[in-house]
């Protein structure tokens, strides 16, 4: 059998597929913040439907408001760790890309596909997120400045998890009485006689001027014994910052 005579299988590497992971997460997780939310909101957690003989019942909330704390917080844990989850699977899948690529053209076999694919997945998932990060940033050639949002991510998370939001001293800033927040957000912004100018919610600006949307940090400092919370609008501001973040992985990405 001659060369030209054998089979051959081309593979084509979908670079929406990379981002697909962290879109499903961002969608998910902003969708069940403003549903659950909302829900919490509207309930009487003292008049809960009990169905079937054995439903269980509780002692009535002395104080629903609490309770409503701290369902919230439970909720937004479970976001913030959707979205941490599903940037981290984003850039596995960006590494096992950019690996596949380089690697993937050199082999003869299916086989030999097949190991470099399994490798680089294994390689990917074992990295720590700071050192996964750089290593698809030396890929793609491009800076991807995340690593202060997704370490907020995981903080913010930890403190909603495992305390109900109430910051302890495990969560503070060392030397600090306090938990900072370096959370990603959508930075709109007009230029008015050379100075760039942030554009806010209801303001009036002259028609024709131009609007700059970036991706920015905003602060939010949270003292020891507070709790942490966010409304459903600044939860969808966090990955709408997420998203524009991960939609400029795939253009970067090696063809």
């Amino acid at each position: 059998m001659t060369e030209e005579d054998k089979p051959s299988v081309t593979v084509t590497l979908n670079g929406d597929g990379v981002i697909a992971p962290a879109l499903q997460a961002i969608r998910l997780a902003t969708e069940m913040v403003a549903v659950c939310t909302s829900a919490i909101a509207a309930t009487d957690l003292n008049d809960l439907p009990r169905d079937g003989f054995s439903g269980l019942s509780f002692v009535p909330h002395a104080d629903q408001a609490k309770a409503k704390l701290a369902y919230r917080a439970w909720i937004l844990g479970k976001a913030f760790q959707e979205l941490a989850r599903g940037l981290r699977a984003t850039l596995e899948q960006a590494y096992i890309y950019t690996l596949g690529l380089r690697e993937g053209r050199k082999v003869e076999t299916w086989g030999e596909f097949e190991d470099i694919y399994l490798a680089a997945e294994k390689k990917a998932s074992s990295l720590n997120f700071p050192d996964l990060l750089l290593a698809v940033q030396a890929q793609l050639a491009t800076k991807l400045d995340f690593f202060e949002e997704y370490r907020s991510l995981q903080r913010a998370r930890n403190c909603l998890e495992h305390r109900n939001g109430v910051v302890g001293h495990i969560d503070c800033d060392e030397g600090a009485g306090a938990l900072s927040l370096k959370l990603p957000r959508l930075k709109c912004s007009t230029v008015s006689d050379g100075e760039e100018i942030e554009v806010h919610k209801n303001q009036y600006f002259e028609k024709g001027a131009t609007i700059k949307i970036k991706r920015d940090l905003r602060i939010r400092v949270f003292a020891l014994g507070e709790t942490v919370s966010f409304t459903a609008e600044e939860f969808s501001e966090i990955a709408m910052a997420l998203r524009l973040f991960v939609a400029d992985i795939a253009p970067k990405l090696p063809i």
